[in-house]
């Protein structure tokens, strides 16, 4: 039997998802520097800083969750929680770039694009993540207390 099945499934969508959106944003060509509203991308102009904080976070998380010992439930649960979300929104930027891809514009229009629609756009996109993230620390948090176990 394997242990952490949930989880292996839910990295691997991650990883997969990871190389998949940075593969689709890539093959925007030109347009990616004008398009992409990452805020590490867009104090960098590079993409090797997001794919070395991917590559670190993806660690980080495999250690937390699978090999360290002790790491408390609540933990565990609240890294899967960020993996499901992180895999909806690179979704969301994979259909975008998949969008441009099919429906490509100049550069010259792309670059009319302003700091403040991309800022809008993470803001956007900020809030569908958090919301569920709150609704879920809330209600997990509520449920914790009615499920506490002490240890003797």
């Amino acid at each position: 039997m394997v242990k952490n099945k949930g989880f292996i499934i839910v990295y691997t969508i991650s990883i997969i998802l990871f190389f998949a959106d940075l593969f689709f944003t890539l093959a925007t060509g030109s347009l990616a520097e004008h398009l992409e509203s990452n805020l590490l991308y867009q104090l960098t102009h590079s993409f090797l800083p997001i794919i070395l904080l991917n590559i670190l976070l993806f660690g980080m998380i495999y250690w937390l969750y699978y090999v360290r010992q002790g790491t408390s439930s609540s933990t565990r649960y609240f890294l899967m929680l960020a993996m499901i979300i992180t895999i909806f929104l690179r979704i969301m930027a994979i259909q975008q770039a998949i969008y441009w891809i099919n429906n490509p514009i100049t550069v010259t229009a792309a670059s009319q694009i302003t700091t403040a629609a991309k800022i809008q756009h993470q803001k956007f996109l900020g809030f569908i993540a958090y919301v569920p993230l709150l609704i879920s620390a809330s209600t997990f948090w509520l449920w914790k207390l009615d499920h506490r176990v002490n240890k003797k």
